[in-house]
């Protein structure tokens, strides 16, 4: 090929635009096509996003003590003070006593072992464990519990806390998914319009519409599945819903 001619101005821009217009000629061909293997009628797939502010907050946590078999009462005991002074460090913070669960506390055994995988005798002891849930509508009081760590650990308590989750309240999600689905069928026919006109056709009335899953994604996120997705890492979230609908064309 004569790679002068392709250095010529305005050769390259003319060749994507052609390939775009033979693009555009094969899109409308094809819903040419589809039009008339479905009788006139057309289906196609529209949706519908907003972004919405998480409104509840969850942190998860837990934290335990070792005692010897024959000191069990006494590692309960000690549980009991872990859970005080948590208590109190919560309520520093602001956390209510309705904001905070606590599970009762499970117990397994375990043993040390030597360097052939031989258990040794008399080193069994127990592991005490109790697990805990503040859940709040205030945020920021959710990521202070989050950032707490240090400061329980600071009291020679052993404690693991999870990366606060941050959701979107099932009774608000219920009322925009519905809104949501109205704009989803919007687009749908927006989209519908678009191809019957291109095929020479209009759209008359929709004949069947279905949802697709409900989809909150991390803001601009694109991470869809298809049994839906829930992103709980971010405040801020990005709700979406598709709905597939076949409309009657004329």
């Amino acid at each position: 090929m004569n790679t002068k001619f392709i250095d010529k101005p305005f050769v390259a821009p003319a060749i994507v635009l052609a390939v775009a217009i033979l693009l555009s000629f094969i899109f409308i061909a094809n819903a040419v096509k589809n039009i008339k293997a479905t009788e006139n009628a057309i289906t196609v797939t529209g949706s519908a996003k907003e972004r919405v502010e998480s409104d509840v907050g969850k942190v998860y946590g837990s934290y335990e003590r070792q005692t010897p078999r024959d000191l069990l009462a006494s590692g309960y005991k000690r549980v009991g003070e872990d859970k005080t002074a948590i208590e109190k460090i919560f309520t520093d913070i602001g956390v209510t006593k309705e904001e905070v669960s606590f599970a009762p506390v499970s117990s397994y055994e375990v043993f040390d072992y030597n360097y052939q995988g031989v258990k040794i005798e008399g080193s069994g002891r127990m592991v005490l464990t109790q697990s805990f849930t503040v859940s709040s509508s205030d945020l920021e009081k959710i990521k202070k519990v989050s950032e707490a760590g240090e400061a329980i650990s600071g009291k020679g308590i052993f404690i693991q806390l999870q990366a606060p989750q941050y959701l979107y309240s099932k009774e608000k999600l219920a009322e925009l998914r519905v809104t949501l689905l109205g704009k989803a069928v919007e687009d749908a026919k927006a989209r519908a319009d678009v191809i019957a006109k291109g095929a020479g056709s209009r759209v008359s009335k929709i004949e069947s519409a279905s949802s697709g899953v409900v989809q909150l994604l991390a803001p601009d996120s694109v991470n869809v599945e298809d049994y839906g997705s829930y992103d709980t890492t971010t405040v801020e979230k990005d709700v979406m819903v598709t709905v597939k609908a076949q409309f009657k064309l004329r």
